[in-house]
């Protein structure tokens, strides 16, 4: 699907991050995108993996100001974003 760019050794991924709408804009989200990437450096994990939607106005934004960067856009019917940080 990816051609070869995600390895699954070395590479964690992030499924559906949500925060409920009364509690957005308290930095719930990035405290948990912190915790998961703590984890997954000391599990030995090189980079994480997720995908966005670019009709989800905030989502691409608040992925790149934690340092994900666009490496695939879809101009598919969901308007997918595929996205990926590499851990230091």
């Amino acid at each position: 699907f990816f051609k070869g760019e995600y390895s699954e050794d070395n590479t964690a991924s992030i499924w559906r991050l949500m925060v409920d709408e009364r509690y957005r804009r308290h930095g719930l989200a990035r405290e948990l995108v912190n915790v998961m990437e703590e984890f997954a450096k000391k599990e030995g994990y090189r980079q994480i993996y997720l995908h966005t939607h670019r009709y989800l106005e905030a989502a691409l934004p608040f992925w790149k100001s934690l340092g994900y960067v666009i490496t695939i856009e879809e101009d598919d019917y969901d308007e997918t974003s595929h996205m990926i940080k590499v851990l230091v």
